[in-house]
């Protein structure tokens, strides 16, 4: 049999030249069987049409298509034998499209290559006219000068009820490289309801699979991140955005940001103050809150005091007062600035 489709005028010409026989309509309910009437490559039928590259060894420019069976615009298909199409040479690197094409002029359906642009990567387009030409995809076929054909698989598989899957019954194996793809997951598809516990590990996720642009806005806070990621639930304060403004207030923060360092502050003889301006890190979107705090520092009677001055978005001056004026010293200041991104 080879390649044949159902159903077509019978008497006339491609696949409805004969009447149709007893294995005919049962390989007809087969596959609407196995497609659930819908349209695609029946997933449970001979080998679901598995494509394999250069079959022979080699770089031979082949790609042979396994036996199974589709629905392609209301047609049925079936193969019962590996069919292998040879590509066409190129001068260039060239990337072609095996699908199967329903021809209602011709009256079949067969596997057909649509051929690409030499020396480009962009795939050509299928043709989707129905009861005229239609294309249901199967692979791309990246072809080298060399002749080795690289294969990607395209294949849609036609719709399986989830009422009529077993427990368990979707396992890895069983789905296809690149089967599920952004385009093939309707909307809200996903809720945390149908991912299991513990489901999304990461070793189930690919390299680089997460990037920034496919993560929400604030989706991630310091609620979701973890116990180690410190949480600024509320500060309290005279305005909305400056936080070095006192008051009573409570406000809620948005994007916070915290810097840290150590500077000395160098306080010379006859003199009781010193002072060393910071610049901060990275300059925050408005005046933030600053903490200093003096290292212990022997020889003194009394303790050495800090306090700021010189505020601004991007740097802070911060003074060191001693109880006397004599001699010089140099201390040590840790500080912490906290406010908005």
């Amino acid at each position: 049999m080879s390649e044949k489709s159902y159903l077509w005028t019978t008497g006339e010409i491609g696949d409805g030249a004969t009447p149709y026989s007893r294995e005919d309509w049962q390989l007809i309910a087969q596959i609407f069987a196995s497609c659930h009437g819908d349209e695609g490559v029946s997933p449970n039928f001979w080998s679901a049409l598995a494509g394999m590259s250069n079959p022979g060894g080699g770089s031979d420019r082949t790609v042979r298509i396994a036996p199974g069976g589709a629905i392609v615009d209301g047609k049925s298909y079936a193969s019962d034998a590996n069919v292998d199409k040879v590509l066409d040479a190129t001068p260039s690197n060239r990337r072609d499209r095996i699908v199967l094409r329903a021809d209602w002029t011709a009256q079949t359906v067969r596997i057909h290559v649509i051929k690409g642009t030499d020396g480009s990567d962009t795939p050509p387009a299928i043709t989707q006219s129905t009861r005229d030409v239609y294309d249901v995809m199967l692979y791309q076929a990246a072809l080298t000068v060399g002749g080795t054909v690289t294969l990607t698989d395209e294949r849609v598989l036609a719709y399986v009820v989830a009422p009529d899957i077993a427990d368990a019954a979707v396992t890895t194996p069983k789905i296809v490289n690149q089967a599920v793809t952004t385009s093939k997951i309707a909307s809200e598809a996903v809720t945390e309801g149908r991912i299991g516990s513990q489901a999304v590990t990461t070793t189930k996720l690919g390299p680089a699979a997460v990037t920034a642009a496919k993560i929400g806005a604030a989706a991630v806070d310091d609620t979701k991140v973890g116990a180690r990621v410190p949480q600024l639930y509320r500060r309290q304060g005279g305005d909305a955005n400056a936080w070095y403004i006192a008051g009573t207030g409570d406000r809620t923060p948005g994007k916070v940001r915290i810097q840290v360092g150590v500077i000395e502050v160098y306080v010379g003889d006859g003199s009781n103050t010193g002072s060393t301006m910071v610049n901060f890190p990275v300059e925050f979107s408005n005046y933030p809150i600053v903490f200093t705090s003096i290292r212990s520092f022997s020889g003194l009677d009394n303790p050495l005091t800090t306090y700021t001055s010189s505020y601004s978005t991007y740097q802070i001056r911060i003074h060191v007062r001693r109880p006397g004026s004599s001699g010089d010293l140099t201390a040590t200041v840790y500080w912490m600035a906290i406010g908005p991104e």
